[in-house]
């Protein structure tokens, strides 16, 4: 859905629901890719976005996934206001994530309604975020890190790190994983 914003897939333009009924599976739920109020949303080649995934850009900012990164089903990326979430290539995002570049919602602070913050997020090169992590506004994450299931992660993480808790902070320094070829993953079967 479109609604005064921009989807890019692939470079081209246009709005963008898939419904994972459609496409032959079986009582899945839809994926919806939205942006309204000026947003952009681009997702670059070969990247995959599995059933059950919300992407919302409900504000000026710009959602981009780069190239060659798998985001896992029941996913939720969002933001709002002028915030940007980067998504930089080669990245695994873990089933029931959520990215948010902002609180999205107002609150009352000592008699006086304080507004919702919204922030960039950027998540670098070749990520691995585990299942069930949150992503909150203003957090930077360095290349090759990994990110531990059920993490909530606000901050600076510089790269090849292990990044793990709540709140999450770095439990390791200089980590390099990488994806095992199908020869590889036979051995662990």
């Amino acid at each position: 859905m479109c609604n005064l914003g921009e989807v890019y897939i692939n470079g081209l333009k246009y709005a963008i629901n898939i419904d994972a009924k459609k496409i032959g599976e079986k009582g899945l739920s839809k994926t919806i890719i939205t942006s309204k109020n000026g947003g952009q949303i681009k997702i670059n080649k070969n990247s995959i976005i599995r059933e059950g995934c919300k992407i919302e850009n409900n504000g000026k900012g710009v959602i981009e996934i780069g190239f060659d990164t798998n985001i896992n089903e029941n996913t939720m990326i969002k933001t709002n206001g002028n915030a940007n979430i980067i998504i930089k290539n080669n990245c695994e995002i873990s089933w029931n994530c959520q990215i948010l570049g902002s609180d999205f919602h107002q609150i009352l602070y000592n008699s006086k309604i304080k507004k919702s913050f919204c922030a960039d997020v950027f998540i670098g090169e070749h990520v691995w975020i585990g299942t069930n992590s949150i992503i909150l506004k203003n957090t930077k994450i360095g290349n090759n890190c990994v990110i531990q299931a059920n993490s909530l992660v606000i901050g600076q993480f510089p790269d090849n790190c292990l990044i793990g808790g709540n709140p999450a902070k770095i439990l390791k320094y200089n980590i390099n994983f990488r994806n095992l070829s199908s020869e590889e993953k036979k051995g662990f079967l």
